[in-house]
C-alpha cells in the first residue's frame, strides 16, 4: 500500500494537540492505493488492515469483492467498505 485516505471522520480541535479521529458510531470509507512495483503483472485478492491509536481496530484480512489484476508498475484505488465482501478477524 503506498497511499491511505480517510474519506469521512471527525477533527478534535478540543483538546491541547488537535487529533483526527475516527467516530465508531459513524461509517468511514478508506480509499486504498494498492501499487505493483514490479515489472510482471500481480493479483490482489484480499488485503490486511489495522488500525491503532485512539480507536484502534484489530488487524483483520478483507476479500476484495472481484480480484484485481495490476500490471507490471502500475496502480489501482479502491475503496473500503464498497470494494470489499468479508472479513476474517485475526
Amino acid at each position: 500500500m503506498s497511499n491511505l485516505i480517510l474519506v469521512e471522520g471527525t477533527l478534535n480541535t478540543g483538546i491541547s494537540s488537535v487529533t483526527y479521529e475516527l467516530c465508531p458510531t459513524s461509517s468511514v470509507s478508506l480509499e486504498i492505493i494498492l501499487e505493483n512495483f514490479k515489472s510482471t503483472a500481480d493479483s490482489v485478492s484480499k488485503v490486511t488492515i489495522g488500525i491503532t491509536g485512539v480507536n484502534s481496530v484489530a488487524k483483520s484480512e478483507y476479500t476484495i469483492s472481484s480480484t484485481i489484476s495490476l500490471s507490471g508498475n502500475s496502480s489501482v484505488t479502491i475503496t473500503y467498505p464498497d470494494d470489499f465482501n468479508a472479513v476474517t478477524q485475526f
